[in-house]
């Protein structure tokens, strides 16, 4: 971190007091003197700025650091409640809102059903009626509501709010910041899910303290958010990561983008029902058939994966197959991208290693030996609120943002 020492006054005070609450956030508790060493401000200038955010409710003071034979010191940290961001995981099966604190902390949490097939502006009506159950139910005034993040599958122009278009949802062009900032009246941030899972682990998740990681999302489609140095890397047109679109299988059905063979309409979660389908209606012998009944239509992912845990061969068959894909989905990643680590979320990632095991096996197998060294598998460690609460962490972004000193 870099302190502000001249230029215009108002403009030094307001990065300095940003950098200072930023470090608090980051490495606190601290005390002053801590602070002062760190920042090589004067104990008065730090003084000053720990006052002011002691008053607005940003900080607060918590007990004193050891003693180190003068006076012990107060100590200062967030105040991980003095606001709150409100993350919206719009889903092809549900939508999920959750309130999050400064900490990323899911304090209340809603989830409502919603269908695919439903018109555009029925699920958004929904949207709009989940935030507002949330927000009432958590009884926290909107003043102290910083933001309402946004995640959804597809192609987002996240400097305008608009989602550009969504296989998934069937949505092109929906100007989804303007709505609901009509509706809540606070600042409205959208952006990918696959991003923003990759935004939430990389800071309060398993790809904390890693510059260089990718988040795959296998669920209903698949993306993935990559980060480099600490950052998300977006595209030129804010297309990257559509790991979902690569061919795995030259010979592969057609896929919604209209190429054939993509990873995603190999290995999602459709592909994985789509397949025991399949299997039962070439007279395969399953136990799938019995969990639904005979009403292929009840068969989902989650039902292979339950029948590949209870020992069923052609479950497990189909497990392995698409943990095969996937693999050779994210090898490519891996030679692309030399990540640390690869973080596998979605629905499909909760058959744990019924899926990770032929992951990591085929990544070993098709992955340059160098990079695949390195890389290392792991599931979400913020489980299955990854996306909602890195929707949040759009908006708290956005609220620690160091102002920028432009030349003039």
């Amino acid at each position: 971190m870099t302190y502000a020492k001249r230029g215009n006054l108002k403009l030094v005070q307001k990065i300095n007091r940003s950098l200072v609450l930023n470090l608090i956030r980051d490495r606190g508790p601290l005390s002053r003197a801590d602070i002062s060493r760190i920042t090589k401000l004067t104990r008065s200038t730090v003084s000053e700025i720990v006052n002011y955010l002691i008053k607005e409710g940003w900080v607060r003071e918590n007990g004193r650091s050891r003693s180190q034979g003068g006076r012990r010191g107060i100590l200062v940290e967030l105040n991980p409640r003095a606001y709150y961001a409100v993350g919206v995981e719009i889903g092809t099966l549900n939508i999920i809102a959750a309130l999050v604190d400064l900490r990323g902390k899911v304090t209340k949490r809603v989830e409502r059903l919603t269908r695919r097939e439903q018109k555009k502006e029925i699920v958004i009506q929904r949207v709009k009626k989940t935030i507002h159950e949330l927000i009432s139910i958590s009884k926290v005034s909107l003043s102290k509501i910083a933001g309402i993040g946004v995640a959804v599958p597809g192609l987002i122009d996240s400097e305008r709010g608009i989602l550009r278009v969504s296989s998934n949802l069937g949505w092109r062009n929906v100007p989804l910041r303007e709505i609901l900032e009509n509706e809540f009246h606070v600042p409205i941030l959208v952006d990918n899910n696959a991003n923003a899972m990759a935004l939430a682990e990389s800071q309060f998740g398993a790809g904390k303290g890693i510059k260089n990681f990718v988040c795959v999302n296998v669920g209903m489609g698949i993306g993935s958010g990559i980060i480099i140095k600490g950052e998300i890397y977006r595209g030129e047109s804010e297309s990257a990561g559509e790991i979902g679109h690569t061919t795995v299988d030259y010979n592969g059905p057609i896929c919604s983008c209209g190429n054939r063979g993509c990873l995603e309409v190999m290995a999602s979660a459709p592909a994985i029902a789509k397949r025991a389908i399949q299997a039962i209606r070439r007279g395969e012998k399953t136990k799938i058939y019995q969990m639904v009944n005979g009403n292929l239509n009840e068969i989902t992912a989650a039902t292979v994966a339950m029948a590949a845990k209870e020992g069923d061969k052609i479950a497990k068959r189909i497990m392995e197959e698409t943990g095969e894909y996937l693999g050779t989905g994210i090898a490519n990643i891996v030679n692309l991208f030399n990540p640390r680590v690869v973080i596998m979320g979605g629905g499909v990632s909760q058959a744990g290693n019924l899926i990770f095991e032929p992951i990591k096996r085929t990544i070993k197998e098709r992955a340059f030996f160098v990079p695949a060294e390195v890389v290392k598998v792991l599931p979400p460690a913020l489980g299955k609120d990854s996306t909602v609460i890195g929707a949040a962490t759009l908006v708290l972004d956005e609220l620690f943002k160091i102002p920028k000193v432009v030349s003039s």
